[in-house]
Protein backbone atom coordinates (compact mmCIF):
# COMPACT_ATOMS: atom_id res chain seq x y z
CA UNK A 1 0.00 0.00 0.00
CA UNK A 2 1.03 3.70 -0.96
CA UNK A 3 2.34 5.56 2.02
CA UNK A 4 3.28 8.68 1.02
CA UNK A 5 1.38 12.29 1.66
CA UNK A 6 -0.60 12.42 -0.99
CA UNK A 7 -0.64 14.64 -4.31
CA UNK A 8 0.51 18.78 -3.99
CA UNK A 9 -2.78 19.96 -6.09
CA UNK A 10 -1.00 23.36 -6.58
CA UNK A 11 2.19 21.92 -7.96
CA UNK A 12 -0.38 19.56 -10.07
CA UNK A 13 -2.44 22.29 -11.73
CA UNK A 14 0.98 24.05 -12.30
CA UNK A 15 2.29 21.55 -14.10
CA UNK A 16 -0.91 20.68 -15.81
CA UNK A 17 -1.23 24.81 -16.76
CA UNK A 18 2.39 24.44 -18.30
CA UNK A 19 1.79 21.80 -20.50
CA UNK A 20 -2.15 22.57 -21.64
CA UNK A 21 -2.09 22.84 -25.25
CA UNK A 22 1.86 22.64 -26.13
CA UNK A 23 2.70 19.04 -25.06
CA UNK A 24 0.95 17.16 -27.78
CA UNK A 25 -0.35 13.11 -28.50
CA UNK A 26 2.16 10.74 -29.49
CA UNK A 27 1.67 7.26 -28.65
CA UNK A 28 4.80 5.63 -27.22
CA UNK A 29 6.29 9.40 -26.00
CA UNK A 30 7.53 9.19 -22.53
CA UNK A 31 8.56 12.65 -21.12
CA UNK A 32 11.67 11.92 -18.38
CA UNK A 33 10.07 11.53 -14.79
CA UNK A 34 10.88 14.85 -12.80
CA UNK A 35 11.69 17.04 -15.81
CA UNK A 36 10.24 20.49 -16.05
CA UNK A 37 7.72 20.80 -18.50
CA UNK A 38 9.84 22.93 -21.15
CA UNK A 39 11.73 19.18 -22.05
CA UNK A 40 9.26 17.59 -23.52
CA UNK A 41 6.62 18.20 -26.45
CA UNK A 42 4.92 14.65 -26.69
CA UNK A 43 3.48 12.31 -24.50
CA UNK A 44 0.85 9.49 -24.53
CA UNK A 45 -1.60 8.83 -21.82
CA UNK A 46 0.14 7.56 -19.50
CA UNK A 47 3.41 8.98 -19.86
CA UNK A 48 1.75 11.92 -19.15
CA UNK A 49 -0.20 10.29 -16.12
CA UNK A 50 3.36 9.03 -14.57
CA UNK A 51 5.42 12.28 -15.32
CA UNK A 52 2.61 14.18 -13.59
CA UNK A 53 2.69 11.89 -10.98
CA UNK A 54 6.60 12.35 -10.79
CA UNK A 55 6.40 16.07 -9.93
CA UNK A 56 3.37 15.99 -7.70
CA UNK A 57 3.27 12.86 -5.96
CA UNK A 58 4.93 12.63 -2.43
CA UNK A 59 6.82 9.71 -2.44
CA UNK A 60 6.97 8.60 -6.25
CA UNK A 61 9.03 6.27 -7.16
CA UNK A 62 9.58 4.25 -10.18
CA UNK A 63 7.52 1.58 -8.83
CA UNK A 64 4.45 3.47 -10.36
CA UNK A 65 4.08 1.88 -14.14
CA UNK A 66 4.29 3.14 -17.35
CA UNK A 67 1.14 1.90 -19.70
CA UNK A 68 -2.24 2.80 -18.26
CA UNK A 69 -3.38 -0.90 -17.85
CA UNK A 70 -0.04 -1.50 -15.18
CA UNK A 71 -1.35 1.89 -13.44
CA UNK A 72 -4.73 0.39 -13.14
CA UNK A 73 -3.22 -3.02 -11.66
CA UNK A 74 -1.10 -0.51 -9.38
CA UNK A 75 -3.53 1.57 -7.96
CA UNK A 76 -5.79 -1.57 -7.11
CA UNK A 77 -3.82 -2.20 -4.69
CA UNK A 78 -2.29 0.99 -3.42
CA UNK A 79 -5.30 3.74 -3.55
CA UNK A 80 -8.46 3.35 -2.38
CA UNK A 81 -10.95 2.80 -5.10
CA UNK A 82 -14.20 4.38 -4.88
CA UNK A 83 -16.05 2.11 -6.46
CA UNK A 84 -17.19 1.73 -10.19
CA UNK A 85 -20.33 3.41 -9.87
CA UNK A 86 -19.39 6.55 -7.96
CA UNK A 87 -17.16 7.92 -11.22
CA UNK A 88 -20.93 10.13 -11.56
CA UNK A 89 -20.09 11.22 -7.94
CA UNK A 90 -17.09 12.40 -8.85
CA UNK A 91 -17.79 13.88 -12.47
CA UNK A 92 -20.12 16.33 -10.09
CA UNK A 93 -17.45 16.84 -7.16
CA UNK A 94 -16.32 20.39 -7.12
CA UNK A 95 -14.05 20.68 -4.11
CA UNK A 96 -10.52 20.31 -6.13
CA UNK A 97 -10.26 17.00 -5.19
CA UNK A 98 -8.01 14.62 -7.81
CA UNK A 99 -9.15 11.37 -8.92
CA UNK A 100 -7.00 9.03 -11.11
CA UNK A 101 -9.84 6.98 -13.42
CA UNK A 102 -8.78 4.38 -16.07
CA UNK A 103 -10.57 3.09 -19.05
CA UNK A 104 -10.02 -0.67 -20.04
CA UNK A 105 -10.18 -2.87 -23.02
CA UNK A 106 -14.15 -3.00 -24.04
CA UNK A 107 -15.43 -6.02 -22.82
CA UNK A 108 -16.32 -9.05 -25.90
CA UNK A 109 -15.42 -6.68 -28.38
CA UNK A 110 -12.28 -5.95 -30.78
CA UNK A 111 -12.19 -2.01 -29.49
CA UNK A 112 -9.03 -2.30 -27.19
CA UNK A 113 -8.62 1.45 -26.23
CA UNK A 114 -7.36 1.74 -23.05
CA UNK A 115 -7.04 5.00 -21.52
CA UNK A 116 -5.82 7.05 -17.97
CA UNK A 117 -7.05 10.65 -17.06
CA UNK A 118 -7.28 12.40 -14.24
CA UNK A 119 -10.67 14.06 -12.99
CA UNK A 120 -11.00 17.55 -10.96
CA UNK A 121 -13.65 19.31 -10.56
CA UNK A 122 -15.97 17.49 -13.20
CA UNK A 123 -12.80 18.15 -16.03
CA UNK A 124 -10.39 15.57 -17.45
CA UNK A 125 -6.82 16.37 -16.81
CA UNK A 126 -5.22 14.44 -19.87
CA UNK A 127 -3.12 13.59 -22.87
CA UNK A 128 -5.01 12.33 -25.79
CA UNK A 129 -5.28 11.65 -29.09
CA UNK A 130 -6.44 14.63 -30.93
CA UNK A 131 -6.18 17.28 -27.92
CA UNK A 132 -2.31 16.15 -26.52
CA UNK A 133 -2.28 17.88 -23.25
CA UNK A 134 -6.41 18.78 -22.37
CA UNK A 135 -8.54 19.87 -19.84
CA UNK A 136 -12.48 18.85 -20.71
CA UNK A 137 -15.67 18.10 -18.64
CA UNK A 138 -17.21 17.18 -22.27
CA UNK A 139 -14.78 14.11 -22.78
CA UNK A 140 -14.84 13.66 -18.67
CA UNK A 141 -18.90 12.83 -19.18
CA UNK A 142 -17.94 10.84 -22.41
CA UNK A 143 -15.95 9.00 -20.32
CA UNK A 144 -18.23 7.48 -17.87
CA UNK A 145 -19.99 4.41 -19.48
CA UNK A 146 -16.36 2.90 -19.90
CA UNK A 147 -14.86 4.02 -16.77
CA UNK A 148 -13.44 0.54 -15.09
CA UNK A 149 -11.78 2.37 -12.05
CA UNK A 150 -11.45 5.94 -9.95
CA UNK A 151 -9.58 6.60 -7.34
CA UNK A 152 -9.42 9.52 -5.10
CA UNK A 153 -5.81 10.53 -4.95
CA UNK A 154 -5.23 12.49 -1.50
CA UNK A 155 -4.41 16.08 -1.08
CA UNK A 156 -1.17 17.07 1.17
CA UNK A 157 -1.34 20.69 -0.17
CA UNK A 158 -4.51 22.34 -0.51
Amino acid sequence: MYTGKGIDRNEFNECFEHTEGRVKYELGAKPPLGSDSSSFDKSDCSGFTRWLFSRTFSGFTDAFPDGSANQHAWCKLNIPNIGPGEYSDALTTRNNSIYICFMDQKPDTDEVTRHVWFLQNGSTIECCGGDGVTSSEEHARAYADRCSGCYLVRSYVE
